[in-house]
């Protein structure tokens, strides 16, 4: 499987569309984090070690949260991209009531 389908389908798991699911993956080529991976996008996934795929998945998760915030912040799938436990403590903040304190 290409690097950029692996990446798009596991965008497409979290509950992005299959359209907004590329357009996270043209800002993360586009940005600092991703512009080493641009050209290598096209390339199976299983010629690089299980890790980098790993730490590319770390930075499209975290590109595809910029892309929320930027595009649709109120998205449904938002707290799937966030970092747990912290950030989901914090999403889940405004959802306490006196008997779930």
């Amino acid at each position: 499987m290409k690097i950029k389908d692996k990446m798009a389908k596991a965008l497409f798991d979290r509950g992005l569309f299959e359209e907004q699911a590329e357009a996270v993956l043209k800002q993360y080529v586009e940005s600092d984090l991703g512009k080493e991976m641009a050209n290598r996008m096209e390339d199976d996934e299983s010629d690089y070690p299980p890790t980098m795929m790993t730490i590319v998945g770390m930075g499209v998760k975290q590109t595809a949260l910029e892309w929320i915030d930027a595009n649709c912040p109120k998205h449904w799938a938002r707290p799937l991209f966030m970092d747990a436990p912290a950030d989901f403590q914090q999403a889940l903040k405004g959802a306490e009531t006196p008997s779930n304190k």
